[in-house]
């Protein structure tokens, strides 16, 4: 009975997402301890409106220690949510918006570096360059075809400290997002006789603040993990005189992404050749006559 009020509980609170522009993502921690690694996840992500099924994934490399390189690739599949002004605040959404239905995609690769601290945490920077497309469909208010293209700049600084060893990880973090857009174009319908008047946001940059829970188990080569993180807009500002607001991520933004991550190392693949070695060593050792 316990287990399925929490079930419901985290279920209502998915559902009472109101996703404007900013959709938030799990975190791509590839929390590298040394150099000469590469890892490589492939999941599904849960969040307000939407199917369980919104697939996305990550590869991180790092060639030498302190220095990484990125590629992130994310999803929405018929999720709910706004196509409308930027300026609306949340109480203009039911009289100037209409709730459709979201499809998307989004993909970006950085750069960046890490360090290990305390024993037990990881810290990062990254600096990434993306584009993506969110448009709507289902609702004959909001016909498909509308849509905003998006190409953004990313730096974030994330760190995350816990319980890690050979067997996966338990750790609390947060990452630190400034998302830049170097351009913004959108196709946007009106309502009755009043065009949506659409605020370019190319030039403009917001901060994030995305808390995060991650854990994973497995063993040499493949592990299985869960995120739970939640994306704080930081510096909203409005003007009541003019209902403006710089709001692009709406309200009560969590999600929860599972699935599996590859893992290839030089210290793995040393082990598994010594373990080779050895096995030979023994074999010949009992083949040996006495």
């Amino acid at each position: 009975m316990k287990l399925s009020l929490q079930l419901l509980a985290l279920a209502c609170f998915f559902a009472s997402c109101s996703p404007r522009i900013y959709h938030p993502d799990a975190v791509n921690a590839p929390a590298f301890t040394d150099g000469h690694e590469v890892k490589a996840s492939f999941g599904t992500k849960l969040q307000g409106g939407g199917p369980l099924l919104a697939p996305e994934a990550d590869i991180a490399w790092a060639p030498i220690n302190h220095l990484a390189f990125t590629a992130t690739y994310r999803t929405l599949l018929n999720r709910d949510g706004y196509l409308y002004p930027t300026y609306d605040k949340q109480e203009n959404w039911s009289t100037n918006n209409t709730l459709a239905k979201m499809n998307g995609n989004h993909a970006d690769i950085g750069v960046g570096t890490f360090t290990i601290f305390s024993r037990r945490g990881v810290a990062e920077a990254f600096y990434s360059i993306g584009e993506g497309r969110e448009y709507a469909s289902g609702n004959t208010l909001v016909p498909s075809g509308h849509f905003f293209d998006t190409r953004y700049h990313r730096m974030f600084f994330q760190a995350d400290i816990g319980a890690r060893d050979h067997t996966g990880c338990a750790v609390a973090g947060f990452a630190l997002v400034r998302h830049s857009y170097y351009d913004f174009q959108g196709n946007l319908p009106g309502k009755g006789n009043n065009p949506w008047e659409f605020t370019p946001l190319a030039g403009q940059s917001f901060m994030f603040l995305q808390p995060y829970v991650h854990m994973d188990a497995g063993y040499k080569f493949v592990y299985f993990y869960l995120q739970f993180g939640l994306s704080l807009q930081l510096g909203i500002k409005e003007d009541n005189s003019a209902t403006m607001t710089t709001d692009i991520s709406g309200t009560s933004c969590a999600y929860l992404s599972l699935g599996a991550t590859f893992r290839l190392s030089k210290e793995l693949l040393k082990s598994i050749k010594n373990t080779g070695r050895e096995k030979d060593e023994n074999r010949q050792t009992e083949n040996t006559p006495r």
